[in-house]
């Protein structure tokens, strides 16, 4: 839309150099003789594109009274002397202007249309109207910007202004017209393709008299032909409109309808991610809690695993020890036979005895350690059968690609552990054996006992070593 936002009068009747903002509705009101004629005269002017006197002061005009002409205008009369010469504001050579400010809200844009006057001191009058691309030009339509001295400032003339325009515009972005007609065509598509009946019809709105005669007014101004109309088919128009009005409501009504099912299905859809992000939570929780229970419980194993080896390398030490003491055993039985101090073989008892309650110490450990094992083993099992029960039938999708793969993965690994399994564990009792050699003092062999049951004392049953007396 086009609308009207400022107005400038410059060297029109009272106004010297006045700018005033114009609203979408603008009230004119003051006594007689205050310039509300003067400035619809002025818009007259503009919009009209036409300074024919018959459309100044319509009111006075249409009452048979004298009306105003645009060199009245432009000199400022105010009167009339008694030797009938008028009483003007403005003598000599000056130049005047009229000129409005137009804002487009479609192509955001403003510009502005305008008439110069130039009149000499013999009453001639040089009018060119013009058109801006531009708002107001912040010289006032002035020669300020040229001017030092600010007492010879005043508006431009028409030439002025035109090589000015010329200076500061490119081409098509201002233009002057020498008739009317001319200036009428262009204002007409500026003002958005009007139709010619609205300039009629506006000129008849500025008239103060009301209108007398309504029939005489709707035919000439609002209907297009004033011959006798068919309505038949304005009827059926009608009748089909309000079927279109009828449908338009019903859609309207199926319009509220679904965007009613839309705003809940957004809301269903919100609740529903909701869920899922929940669900997520939750899974991602319990398999968080589930792996923390199972590295705990490799932890243990793990443990328990390097326990049982620690027993082992002892229980490699026990055994080697008491080979030791086998062959220590074997040693103190054969000075045994040569000497009556027994005290060799009542020690070796007591180191014997106290290997056997370290094995037996290292045995209740493993059965500890196992039992423990055990116990992990079950847990471990238990939490793994619980998560499989709830997670099994899951829609892991919801997850993404990435961590749903990770999840099944997961899963799959805890169904495994979760499932029912017998292990049989079968012990082999071996005791092992030794072989016992008795030697005589000088090395030789005097008996050998093979396979020596562990814990068994061997007995000698060969002939009696003897040995030479030494020489005293």
């Amino acid at each position: 839309m086009k609308s009207l936002t400022k107005l400038r009068l410059i060297n029109w009747h009272y106004f010297s150099n006045v700018t005033t903002d114009i609203k979408n509705i603008t009230f004119l009101t003051g006594p007689n003789g205050t310039g509300k004629s003067t400035i619809i005269d002025a818009l007259q002017i503009i919009i009209l594109g036409s300074t024919r006197p018959e459309n100044f002061n319509k009111a006075a005009n249409e009452k048979g009274r004298s009306g105003r002409s645009l060199l009245s205008y432009l000199r400022g009369q105010t009167g009339i002397k008694d030797d009938g010469s008028n009483i003007v504001l403005r003598r000599g050579t000056f130049s005047s202007y009229i000129a409005i400010e137009i804002f487009d809200d479609v192509e955001n844009r403003t510009f502005t249309l305008g008439v110069c006057f130039d009149v000499d001191s013999s009453d001639k009058i040089d009018k060119h109207y013009f058109y801006l691309d531009s708002a107001f030009p912040e010289n006032g339509f002035s020669n300020a910007e040229t001017e030092e001295d600010k007492a010879k400032v005043r508006p431009r003339r028409y030439r002025e202004l035109s090589a000015w325009a010329r200076n500061n515009y490119k081409v098509n972005h201002f233009r002057f017209f020498d008739t009317d007609t001319e200036y009428q065509a262009f204002s007409k598509e500026a003002f958005g393709n009007l139709p010619d009946k609205y300039f009629s019809l506006f000129k008849k709105a500025v008239s103060f008299a009301p209108i007398s005669n309504i029939s005489s007014f709707i035919t000439e101004y609002i209907c297009d032909a004033d011959e006798n109309v068919d309505i038949a088919p304005r009827q059926k128009n009608i009748e089909q409109y309000k079927i279109l009005e009828n449908e338009a409501k019903t859609l309207k009504e199926k319009v509220t309808t679904l965007t009613q099912i839309q705003q809940i299905f957004n809301e269903l859809q919100s609740s529903r991610k909701k869920i899922d992000r929940l669900n997520y939570i939750n899974a991602r929780a319990d398999y968080e809690k589930g792996k923390k229970a199972l590295d705990n419980l490799n932890e243990q194993v793990k443990k328990g695993n390097q326990r049982l080896l620690d027993i082992t390398n002892e229980l490699n030490q026990l055994d080697n020890q008491l080979d030791d003491l086998g062959n220590d055993l074997n040693s103190y039985n054969a000075k045994k036979l040569q000497s009556d101090n027994y005290s060799l073989t009542e020690k070796l008892s007591r180191k014997k005895e106290g290997v056997r309650q370290e094995i037996s110490r290292i045995t209740l450990q493993v059965k500890n350690v196992k039992d423990t094992l055990s116990s992990y083993a079950h847990s471990y099992s238990k939490a793994c059968s619980s998560f499989y029960n709830y997670y099994q039938n899951f829609d892991s999708s919801r997850f993404g690609d990435k961590l749903k793969d990770k999840f099944d993965s997961f899963l799959e690994l805890v169904s495994d552990v979760a499932g029912d399994i017998t292990y049989n564990a079968t012990f082999t009792e071996t005791v092992n054996t030794y072989t016992v050699t008795w030697k005589n003092w000088d090395g030789t062999t005097l008996e050998t006992d093979e396979n020596v049951a562990y814990g068994a004392t061997p007995e000698y049953n060969g002939e009696t070593p003897t040995r030479a007396a030494d020489a005293q």
